[in-house]
């Protein structure tokens, strides 16, 4: 029964506790042009906020929106056939030119070829064929530290192989991979939110005024206005409603369910 009680408790603290997200909301839910001009991806046209073509992304961030990618002239354009792009690092072919292979070995001019890839089973290949394939859009195969084929998620930081940490976006420390904390962050201009990797949740922060100031997971989001809310945010939440809220997959918004599930947990503690 303690056991119960404990799971109970745990899980409703982790629910209500940091505010996490994970969805970019879409172009169409900012309803202000200064709103919709402030988040890297939209664009106003006819007095509604869309999506930006590829050709409009700047440079920096175009390899990291699944659909667009750089071409070998530097251009940003819609994402190709795998063999139209070549890279440094074989990951890249995966995590910067959608979801493709990349060949074994380096052409003549030091790039690796990329190439479609063929679903594969990551815990059946030998060390040797494991660099260049994929489970699923998601989910790739890597070398662990034992030098073992193991399938890794891009989508999430923790107890990635040291060698492809940092092209993830995520924190390298003692030894091990990680994803960023607010608490890394040590000054106050940079106290806004940290990402699980490129694609993985988001995690709001705040800046705390104490004897040791510093930056500490955020809670909630009543100090947000308007001008902010999506500024803030990297384009994850948007305002409803008065209301600074997490921007919903695909237009369905689970916050209710989520909500009720709580309640109902929160029943079963009284009853006990």
């Amino acid at each position: 029964m303690k056991n119960l009680i404990s799971f109970i408790q745990f899980f409703i603290f982790n629910v209500l506790g940091a505010l996490i997200a994970k969805y970019q909301c879409d172009c169409s839910l900012f309803v202000e042009e200064t709103i919709c001009l402030g988040i890297d991806t939209c664009n106003w046209v006819n007095e509604v906020c869309i999506n930006k073509d590829c050709s409009e992304i700047d440079e920096n961030e175009c390899d990291l929106i699944g659909k667009c990618s750089l071409n070998s002239n530097g251009i940003c354009e819609a994402t190709g056939f795998c063999t139209e792009y070549q890279v440094k690092d074989q990951i890249d072919c995966m995590i910067k030119k959608g979801n493709c292979a990349a060949e074994n070995k380096t052409n003549a001019a030091g790039f690796y070829q990329c190439k479609s890839y063929i679903s594969v089973d990551c815990n059946s290949l030998a060390a040797e064929n494991c660099t260049n394939n994929y489970e699923d859009g998601q989910t790739f195969c890597w070398l662990n530290s034992t030098k073992q084929c193991q399938s890794y998620n891009i989508n999430s930081c923790e107890g990635l192989p040291l060698d492809v940490c940092d092209k993830l976006d995520c924190k390298k420390s003692n030894g091990q991979c990680s994803t960023f904390l607010c608490s890394d962050i040590t000054s106050q201009d940079k106290c806004t939110y940290v990402k699980d990797g490129y694609w993985g949740s988001l995690t709001l922060c705040q800046w705390k005024e104490d004897q040791i100031p510093k930056c500490i997971d955020r809670i909630e989001t009543k100090d947000y206005t308007n001008e902010t809310c999506s500024k803030m945010t990297d384009g994850r939440y948007y305002w409803n409603n008065e209301s600074c809220i997490s921007c919903p997959k695909n237009f369905e918004d689970n916050s209710s369910s989520q909500l009720n599930l709580i309640l109902y947990l929160i029943y079963i503690l009284q009853e006990l």
